[in-house]
C-alpha cells in the first residue's frame, strides 16, 4: 500500500492513497535471465489486476495474494528458472489462504519436466506448477501448464484431523486449461468441497506414480470431496488413469463421504480406475476411444459394492461405437451394473467334517510354477497335518524398509499353537501336536509381500470374509462346491486400474466363464444347480494393460482357494 505523509500544524497526519487498480508486470522491470522481483512486486502491489506481458518471464517461485486477478497476455509465458526449483517443494506458483483469486489468459506456464528427474534433483511429487491450499473462489482459465516437475494443480488444504470448516479448498472453477506432461499428475485434487472443471485436457503425464491425468485423493479422513464435477475434458497419453479415484480416506460424517461426477469427457486410450466407500461418483455421457484396457477399474466389489453409476458412456474403437449398456456392465463390471442380489452370503469353512485328499502326504511339492501366490496386506492359510509331525510351508518374503511380519499359528479350535515374527526368508515350519487343522494368520507390514510356493501338506488360503489380494500371480486355483449347490460368485477383479486375465471350469472341464481382460469386479455369478466338486480358478496376465495387483472373492460356498489342486478337501 503506498501511503503520503502530510504534515499539518506540529501535527502528523498519514493518508492511505488506494492501491492501482491495474499494473503491468513490465512497470516494475524486466530481466531475461531472471525476473522473479518484478513478477512478485507487481503481486504485492495489492492491484485489483495484474498483467502478465507477452514476454518470457523467468522466474523463482512466485506467491499468490488474494482479492487478484494475474492476467497472461497471449503470448506471455512464466518459465521455472532452469537449474533452480532445487527444493523437493519449489512450486512456481503457491496459493495459500487466498480468497477471490483468477489466473488466467492465452499465456503459458512452464516448467522443466525433464531437469526434474535426474541429478542434481532429489527425486520429489511435489515442484507443482500451481499450487492452491485452504483457498476459496478461484477461478484458473485458458492457460497452458506445461512439464511441471510435480502436478500440473494441485487443490488440497491442511491434513487435519479434526473438521475445520475453514480448511482445504472451495469453489474453484477450472476452464479451458491444457495441462500437458507433468512429472506426478496432471492435477492432483487432494481436499476440496466445490469444484468445476471444465473443457481441459489433462496429457502425457509421467514419471512418478500415479501419473494421472486427474487424482482425486484426500491425504486424511477430513479432507472433504463434494460438490466436484468434471465436464467436457479430454484425457489422453497418461501413463496411469486418465481419472484415477484414490478415495480411501474421505470425511467419515459426511453422507456421501464423496461426491464427484464426469461427464461429457472423452478418454483417449486412458481409464477410469479406483473408488471409495460410501460416496457417489457418476460417469455419463463418456467416451472412451481405443483403451488400452479395460475403461472402468472401479474400486469396491462382493464385500464393499462401489457407490458409482455409469451411464450413456460408450467404447469407440477402429471408428466404431459400442456402449457400455447392462449387458456390458454385467459380464465386465458386474458391480455397475445395478443387478440387485449380486453377493450370497459368507461361508466360513467346517474343518470339523472335512474329508481331506492328499496326493504325496508329506511331501514337498510345488505349487502355481515359478510365480508362487504372491500375497499382500493380510493372508490366513489352513494346513492339514496327517499326524503329529513338522509341517513346512516355503514363501520368498519381501520387505521394503522397515515393513515388519508376523504370524499366529492355532489349531481349528483356536488354541495358540504358537506367535512369532515371521523369518526374513518366508519359511514357515511349526510342530503339528496332533494330527488335524491348524490356521496361520499372517500380518503384513507396509510394502511386505509373501510369495507362497510350496508346501509339505494340503493348504488353502480361507478368504472366507475377505478377498485375496495378490500380485503378478499366475496358475490355477482350486475350491469346492458341495452338493445341492445352487447359487455361489467366484469373482476376480483387477485393482487400481490394473488388470488382469482369469477363467474358471466346472468340475467336468468345461468352462463356466472366462474373461481375457479384467479390471472391474467380475466372475461367475452360479445360478441354479451347479456341479458339485472341485472346480478351478485359473488367473494371470492380461490381452492387454498392465499386470500386477489383483483381487479374488468366493461367496456362497467354503470361502477356500487350494493351491495344489490334488491336495484339497470337502
Amino acid at each position: 500500500m503506498h501511503t503520503l505523509m502530510f504534515l499539518a500544524g506540529a501535527g502528523a497526519v498519514l493518508l492511505a492513497v488506494a492501491a492501482p487498480s491495474s499494473v503491468r508486470v513490465s512497470d516494475f522491470g524486466y530481466d531475461e535471465s531472471d525476473s522473479t522481483r518484478f513478477l512478485q512486486a507487481a503481486i504485492d502491489s495489492g492491484a485489483k489486476r495484474v498483467v502478465i506481458d507477452a514476454k518470457r518471464w523467468v522466474s523463482l517461485p512466485l506467491r499468490c495474494r488474494g482479492e487478484q486477478e494475474i492476467f497472461f497476455e497471449d503470448g506471455a509465458v512464466v518459465e521455472a528458472k532452469k537449474g533452480a526449483f532445487l527444493g523437493k517443494v519449489d512450486m512456481l506458483f503457491s496459493a495459500v489462504a487466498c480468497t477471490n483469486l483468477t489466473i488466467g489468459g492465452k499465456g503459458e506456464i512452464r516448467m522443466h519436466h525433464a531437469d526434474y528427474l535426474q541429478p542434481p534433483y532429489e527425486q520429489s511429487a511435489y515442484r507443482h506448477a500451481i499450487c492452491l491450499r485452504d483457498s476459496a473462489n478461484v477461478h484458473i482459465w485458458g492457460l497452458k501448464i506445461r512439464n511441471g516437475g510435480g502436478d500440473g494443480l494441485y487443490i488440497g488444504g491442511k491434513r487435519c484431523q479434526v473438521p475445520q470448516v475453514q480448511a482445504g479448498c472451495r469453489d474453484v472453477w477450472l476452464e479451458d486449461l491444457y495441462v500437458d506432461t507433468n512429472v506426478r499428475q496432471g492435477m492432483s485434487v487432494i481436499f476440496c468441497d466445490g469444484l468445476t472443471v471444465e473443457r481441459c485436457s489433462f496429457l502425457n503425464t509421467r514419471g512418478l506414480p500415479p501419473s494421472a491425468g486427474i487424482d482425486f485423493e484426500p491425504n486424511s479422513g477430513y479432507n472433504r470431496m463434494r460438490r466436484v464435477v468434471v465436464r467436457d475434458c479430454v484425457f489422453g497419453g497418461n501413463a496411469g488413469a486418465g481419472i484415477c479415484f484414490a478415495l480411501g480416506k474421505v470425511w467419515p460424517e459426511t453422507n456421501p463421504t464423496f461426491d464427484i461426477t464426469v461427464e461429457r469427457c472423452r478418454f483417449m486410450r486412458d481409464c477410469v480406475g479406483g473408488g471409495g466407500k460410501g460416496g457417489r461418483i457418476v460417469i455419463k455421457d463418456c467416451i472412451f476411444e481405443d483403451p488400452e484396457a479395460m475403461p472402468l477399474g472401479i474400486r469396491g466389489g462382493p464385500l464393499s459394492p462401489p457407490g458409482c453409476k455409469v451411464e450413456g458412456c460408450v467404447i469407440r474403437e477402429n471408428g466404431k461405437d459400442f456402449p457400455i449398456d447392462e449387458k456390458w456392465l454385467y459380464e465386465n463390471a458386474t458391480f455397475l451394473s445395478g443387478a440387485t442380489g449380486i453377493v450370497s452370503k459368507i461361508v466360513h469353512p467346517d474343518l470339523g467334517l472335512a474329508e481331506v485328499f492328499d496326493a504325496e502326504p508329506g511331501k514337498m511339492r510345488r505349487f502355481f510354477g515359478k510365480s508362487g501366490v504372491k500375497c499382500r496386506q493380510w493372508v490366513r492359510l489352513v494346513a492339514y497335518a496327517d499326524s503329529p509331525r513338522r509341517l513346512t510351508i516355503k514363501a520368498d518374503a519381501h520387505f521394503r524398509k522397515s515393513a515388519a511380519a508376523s504370524l499366529s499359528i492355532t489349531r481349528a479350535s483356536g488354541e495358540l499353537v504358537e506367535e512369532r515374527a515371521l523369518s526374513t526368508d518366508g519359511i514357515v515350519s511349526f510342530n503339528a501336536p496332533a494330527k488335524g487343522f491348524y490356521v496361520i494368520s499372517f500380518s503384513l507390514g507396509k510394502g511386505a509381500t509373501l510369495s507362497f510356493h510350496s508346501a509339505d501338506c494340503p493348504v488353502a488360503f480361507d478368504i472366507s470374509g475377505k478377498e485375496l489380494s495378490l500380485m503378478d500371480t499366475s496358475g490355477t486355483f482350486a475350491f469346492h462346491v458341495p452338493p445341492e449347490t445352487k447359487r455361489f460368485e467366484a469373482l476376480v477383479s483387477g485393482d487400481g486400474g490394473e488388470c488382469c486375465g482369469a477363467a474358471i471350469y466346472r468340475p467336468d472341464g468345461s468352462v463356466a466363464w472366462s474373461n481375457s481382460c479384467i479390471s472391474a469386479w467380475c466372475g461367475h455369478l452360479q445360478r441354479g444347480s451347479a456341479q458339485p466338486g472341485l472346480w478351478r480358478l485359473s488367473v494371470g496376465k492380461p490381452s492387454r494393460g498392465k499386470f500386477e495387483d489383483m483381487r479374488i472373492s468366493l461367496t456362497g460356498v467354503p470361502g477356500l482357494l487350494f493351491a495344489d489342486p490334488e491336495r484339497y478337501w470337502k
